[in-house]
């Protein structure tokens, strides 16, 4: 199955309608939603980082709508930061002084999910 990882912007643009990026963080969610992308991966600190955004703006019911529609939907899978991940994120936040802390956790989640994927590939492919 496909997966593709989900930031803080398409979430936040999607659920605030103030948003100047409304449309396209919209569209986005309706067509994971409907299957026509990718499963979105939704990192935990992800959920995190949009909705404490969002309550500056948005309603709290419209929050818990927010996560509760992510929660139901096939096209999305909300997935918790494990403590490999989060170390990672750390020394990653530490020498790139750029990235926020959410940022830096994403790369680690990538940069995890990259080495397993050679490693399926290595071990499942190998010649014998």
């Amino acid at each position: 199955m496909n997966r593709a990882l989900a930031d803080t912007r398409v979430l936040y643009a999607a659920f605030d309608r103030r948003d100047n990026r409304r449309d396209t963080g919209l569209a986005i969610l309706r067509d994971a939603d409907a299957g026509r992308l990718p499963v979105l991966v939704i990192p935990d600190v992800v959920v995190a980082e949009t909705m404490n955004a969002l309550t500056q703006r948005v309603a709290h019911d419209a929050t818990v709508d927010a996560i509760e529609r992510l929660e139901e939907s096939a096209g999305f899978a909300i997935r918790r930061t494990t403590e490999q991940q989060w170390a990672m994120g750390r020394e990653i936040y530490e020498r790139h002084p750029p990235l926020s802390y959410v940022d830096s956790v994403l790369v680690a989640r990538c940069r995890e999910r990259e080495h397993r994927a050679r490693l399926l590939v290595r071990y499942r492919f190998r010649p014998h």
